[in-house]
């Protein structure tokens, strides 16, 4: 006669239902606040730990007990960060130098709301006198972005909305020789955020000082990039963008010498105008690219060129140099 099978324990998940309903209870009885749940949820990659230790352990009577203590270990951490942390209290079953850490550097973990931030920040022309030509590098993650030009004469200027410990402006610049390199960048500082029901932050960047000869590297994550450049003589200009958007939009007056695009997951849309003509080598992945809506490549079409109808008798010509993935780049006349 064979013998039943065991039915295999999960410690760990009850453990974890144990933990949560204690929580749900404290919640409704109004011991603590519902708040609470802000700063447990930020701790959701434990879960992942243990899934990985389980994984590798397998599940003998050592390892579940291994596991169940680490869980135990962890969970009682995660409660106590989370109330000292949320109600801005010491508990008094808890060393008091345990308690001072912990509201110290609870703001490493979680944070408290904070209202959007509004600045304005210059590159100002006489801070650098004698310079022949500008480099601007923009790099940013999970933001939005524009850049524009107009006829002060400002070397840059930047409009910024942001939130605190979130992700915010970081500006340098400096003279080389004839150069003035200005770099941007969005900076993270130690804080994890989720679920910020605010809009993501905005930076809009201003050119003056349109006659200067100008090299502009952009660099977007997972955010949206809306350049509109009609004055500016641009020497050189990239663009790369991951999982995000970004619309390029040239004038006759702004055509670079030549246009490096470079696309992951997401899209690039270049709007030209119809007196431009253009050449394009690209490398494609299993994207796409089209003009004005009809497909010009499509899916592992490596290594190839192309050229526009007006390329050879048109007075303005543009180099463009575009390597896709699995995005899309659009060229599209206006």
């Amino acid at each position: 006669m064979a013998e039943p099978i065991k039915e295999k324990k999960d410690i760990v998940f009850a453990i974890f239902l144990i933990f949560i309903g204690a929580l749900f209870l404290l919640n409704t009885t109004g011991v603590v606040g519902w708040g609470i749940w802000e700063y447990i949820l930020r701790f959701w990659p434990v879960f992942l730990i243990l899934g990985g230790i389980r994984l590798i352990l397998g599940y003998s009577v050592i390892t579940e007990i291994i596991i169940s203590v680490i869980a135990l270990i962890l969970f009682a951490l995660i409660g106590i960060f989370s109330y000292i942390s949320f109600s801005s209290n010491s508990l008094p079953f808890v060393p008091n130098c345990m308690n001072e850490y912990i509201l110290k550097n609870s703001n490493w973990l979680t944070y408290k709301s904070s209202d959007m931030v509004e600045d304005e920040t210059f590159v100002n022309t006489e801070d650098y006198d004698g310079v022949t030509k500008r480099n601007l590098n923009i790099k940013v993650g999970a933001s939005q972005f524009t850049l524009n030009d107009n006829e002060e004469d400002k070397l840059l200027k930047l409009n910024s909305k942001y939130v605190e410990n979130y992700i915010e402006p970081s500006l340098e610049s400096e003279k080389v020789e004839d150069t003035v390199n200005i770099s941007f960048n969005t900076v993270s500082p130690n804080t994890i955020r989720f679920w910020d029901s605010r809009k993501s932050p905005e930076f809009n960047f201003t050119l003056g000082k349109i006659d200067l000869i100008t090299d502009i590297n952009m660099i977007l994550g997972a955010g949206k990039g809306e350049v509109d450049l009609e004055l500016v003589k641009l020497d050189e200009v990239s663009a790369q963008v991951g999982a995000g958007q970004m619309i390029i939009k040239l004038n006759k007056s702004s055509i670079p010498s030549k246009l490096n695009l470079d696309v992951g997951a997401g899209e690039i849309i270049l709007l030209l105008p119809e007196e431009i003509g253009y050449k394009l080598s690209y490398d494609l992945g299993v994207g796409e690219i089209t003009q004005n809506d009809e497909k010009i490549a499509e899916f592992l079409g490596k290594n190839s060129d192309y050229e526009s109808e007006n390329y050879q008798e048109a007075e303005i010509k543009l180099e463009i140099v575009a390597r896709v993935g699995v995005g899309s780049l659009e060229i599209n006349n206006i």
